[in-house]
């Protein structure tokens, strides 16, 4: 009876990695939202005008915007590059605009 219930559980979990897009998300609490590193994609990047393509949806980039290499040291926008799977943390510009990326995360997959 145990075994069937892990092999339910394993089912389980193997299908939510699958999830949507949506799922892939959480809220820091502090009105951030945090994407997981394994889903989204670098389709554009333009560091001179700070804005950036991911999954064919445009983000402004804050101005201090944090890169993350995938071997965990800092980086700079110029690190970042179109194919790269990333993730990253979107939040408020300060101003009630829309939305803008803080924090990039490279993931070590594409290096």
């Amino acid at each position: 009876m145990a075994m069937k219930k892990w092999k339910y559980l394993l089912i389980s979990a193997w299908m939510i990695s699958f999830a949507t897009p949506a799922l892939a998300s959480r809220s820091t609490g502090d009105g951030a939202v945090v994407f997981s590193q394994q889903q989204w994609e670098i389709t554009q990047i333009d560091v001179k005008g700070r804005t950036i393509v991911i999954n064919d949806t445009a983000y402004s980039l804050d101005v201090g915007v944090k890169v993350h290499t995938a071997d965990h040291k800092p980086g700079t926008l110029s690190d970042l590059r179109a194919g790269m799977r990333v993730g990253y943390r979107l939040s408020d510009d300060g101003r009630g605009g829309q939305p803008v990326i803080s924090e990039i995360w490279v993931s070590g997959k594409d290096q």
